[in-house]
């Protein structure tokens, strides 16, 4: 990050002369506000990757296998199959049913 930085830098200083002090300025602000979004967007999924890491990591997914398996398998589905599976059911506001899987 400081090499970029530096190189950005660098370049920006050639440039500096070739170019208004003002159209430097508003270059400069505008190449530091699109760096600080990007590095918070960063941080961000960073976070998110690591939740989902941790939602994913505590999934058995032999005893998911297994399950589709025999979901697939049956002829007739009961109720003690449907409660295996599904974890829990949610109703959102626009009256659509989302499943919950175990």
């Amino acid at each position: 990050m400081i090499l970029i930085l530096h190189n950005v830098s660098f370049i920006l200083k050639r440039v500096e002369d070739s170019i208004p002090v003002s159209v430097y300025n508003n270059l400069m602000n505008e190449y530091t506000s699109k760096l600080n979004l990007s590095e918070k967007n960063l941080e961000d999924l960073s976070k998110e990757l690591d939740e989902c890491n941790l939602r994913t990591s505590k999934i058995d997914y032999k005893k998911c296998s297994k399950l589709a398996r025999e979901f697939v398998k049956s002829k007739e589905i009961t109720r003690a199959m449907i409660v295996e599976i599904v974890k829990k059911v949610e109703i959102d506001n626009y009256k659509k049913i989302w499943l919950v899987w175990a």
